[in-house]
């Protein structure tokens, strides 16, 4: 389910409203796909988890291994962190601009 599509534009991105993906029972490769948009687009890629392996906004623990194992194996191209410290990051650059 997607609640926002990812940005194509950093300038696109409202901190009040941010784009964001509720994960709900999908695959790795689905996960994945969202970061690659991102990276793509050199935006960012807010993926919503609340659970692995069973409960509310679920993903498999298989399909969150496959997503940590894509990320980790592209670490130097991509930034990961809260959700507060982007949009602080997000903020600041603007400030700065």
């Amino acid at each position: 389910r997607a609640d926002g599509p990812v940005p194509k534009k950093m300038d696109e991105v409202d901190l009040y409203m941010m784009p964001s993906y509720g994960i709900s029972d999908i695959s790795g490769a689905e996960l994945i796909a969202r970061v690659k948009e991102a990276q793509v687009n050199g935006t960012v890629a807010t993926l919503m988890f609340h659970s692995v392996g069973g409960g509310y906004l679920n993903v498999s623990a298989e399909a969150h291994r496959e997503l940590l194992e894509y990320l980790k194996s592209n670490e130097e191209v991509l930034w990961v962190d809260t959700f507060g410290n982007v949009c602080k990051h997000i903020r600041s650059s603007r400030e700065n601009d």
